[in-house]
């Protein structure tokens, strides 16, 4: 059966010009299903009957459009403050200019909700007053204008000014991506101690070349696996190139001694040096992994951002097995870590309200640390002169809440932080008697926090879990 409808699928996508990829989209597979059920109920009906015209469909956009929107509102009603990340895009055909802004928030269930609330046409220029004002318009149609809200976006100097006035944190992803960007770009301004090695330019110069080499003249048809395009828009894609035509230099040296092709192809494929290719990308994809790793869409990422840079500063220690070149990289992109990626009081106290990570000397310096504390004990302070919630109890109970300890499923990028550290006094005071409890193994952070709702009311503002949304938000959004 499956294989008679991938011929008809085929069949399809042929005759109506469509991706392949259309049988893949959720909404396709709704309408499939629709279709099959009522084929169950009404027997083999003719399709006429059933699938509306193009012009019927247009007429019901603005009503589906209005039911879907009021569900979100209402869905939407329920969260006390939102993280609303936002960004501003081109379309690459037409050059008109989009914003998109999407939110996330945690229900009193302790599960984390994305949703993107707009994409719109931006065509005035984007000023600081018109951003905030464009953003603000389109959470005061979904009743999300509240005090407690979090904004991340890129770091350009407009979308900054526009949220000046807010919580507003630069997305980490966005500032990975500069790293890279910046350190594999061909040296100007930096200082000499910090240029990008020849060999490492070279290289990079080379995979680009080979690409577009092999795209103009239909060579990547031949390949079991394509050459990707460099795209400056697309996060992590010199790396992306590099290891595409690591993975096909074999087949592209086989290839090449065809004399119809271009000699050219022979040529960069000779200059290509296998140890430098290999080296670099080992060295880049431990970013690619952070990049992911930060960029999660259903689960906080903010307390991770302290361990990412941790990891990464480690991952760019000199070694003694290093080639020249590979550690003149390593000082450069440690070099861009230290100016791009930018830590804040605010992912400290995310990091503090991590069980895992709160006692990891070598993630927070004693300043850091302070500033954190200091946060969380800002955001507390806030809250209990905040006027009570129906759901907050007048008297919290004082006991702690069971909580089935599970092995961490984190990924191993972070494996060696996760591990539980010797138990330290306890106090009184109920942060710091957080602080100071010995680390646990988590399975799953938000269970955790569901499970200590009683114990530390104070800390995450009992049921309504507002204080921990204020600081443990996704900050990252897929690239």
């Amino acid at each position: 059966m499956k294989s008679q409808m991938a011929n008809d699928v085929v069949q399809m996508c042929a005759t109506d010009i469509r991706p392949f990829s259309t049988v893949d989209g959720s909404g396709f597979k709704a309408v499939a299903q629709k279709l099959i059920s009522i084929g169950a109920q009404y027997g083999n009906v003719s399709i006429d009957n059933v699938l509306p015209c193009s012009s019927t469909i247009s007429r019901h956009l603005e009503s589906v459009v209005a039911c879907h929107k009021s569900e979100l509102r209402e869905k939407l009603s329920s969260a006390v403050n939102v993280g609303v990340t936002t960004d501003g895009w081109t379309h690459t055909i037409t050059n008109e200019q989009y914003i998109t802004t999407t939110v996330h928030f945690i229900d009193k269930e302790w599960n984390m909700h994305a949703h993107i609330l707009a994409t719109r046409q931006a065509d005035e220029k984007h000023t600081a007053e018109y951003i905030r004002n464009f953003v603000a318009e389109i959470l005061s149609e979904f009743g999300l204008q509240k005090e407690g809200n979090v904004f991340v976006t890129d770091n350009a100097a407009n979308m900054k000014a526009a949220f000046c006035q807010e919580t507003w944190i630069g997305c980490a992803g966005h500032n990975l991506n500069l790293v890279m960007s910046h350190a594999l770009q061909p040296s100007s301004g930096d200082h000499p101690e910090y240029s990008l090695p020849e060999e490492v330019a070279m290289v990079i110069a080379t995979c680009k070349e080979l690409v577009t080499l092999t795209k103009r003249t239909n060579v990547n048809r031949k390949l079991d696996t394509t050459l990707k395009q460099c795209v400056s828009t697309r996060w992590n894609s010199t790396l992306t190139t590099m290891k595409s035509v690591d993975t096909s230099k074999s087949q592209l040296r086989a290839v090449a001694s065809d004399p119809q092709l271009p000699k050219k192809l022979l040529r960069l494929l000779c200059d290509l040096h296998d140890d430098i290719l290999e080296g670099v990308i080992a060295v880049l994809t431990p970013f690619e992994t952070a990049t992911k790793v930060l960029s999660a869409d259903k689960s906080p990422t903010l307390h991770l951002v302290l361990p990412t840079r941790f990891k990464l500063r480690h991952h760019l220690t000199s070694q003694d097995r290093d080639t020249t070149a590979v550690a003149g990289l390593k000082h450069r992109l440690s070099h861009h870590l230290e100016r791009s990626f930018v830590v804040s009081p605010i992912h400290a106290a995310a990091t503090l309200l991590d069980p895992r990570l709160k006692d990891k000397q070598e993630l927070l310096s004693d300043e850091l640390k302070d500033q954190g504390i200091q946060a969380i004990r800002q955001m507390m302070k806030n809250h209990s002169e905040a006027p009570p919630t129906d759901d907050q109890p007048e008297e919290p109970p004082r006991k702690r809440a069971h909580l089935d300890v599970a092995a961490s499923t984190s990924d191993n990028f972070f494996e060696d932080l996760f591990a539980a550290p010797e138990p330290s006094s306890v106090t009184t005071d109920e942060l710091q008697t957080y602080l100071s409890t010995a680390g646990e193994v988590v399975g799953d952070l938000m269970q955790y926090w569901k499970h200590k709702e009683v114990a530390f009311f104070a800390i995450i503002g009992g049921p309504t879990c507002d204080i921990y949304i204020a600081v443990l938000i996704n900050i990252a959004y897929p690239p």
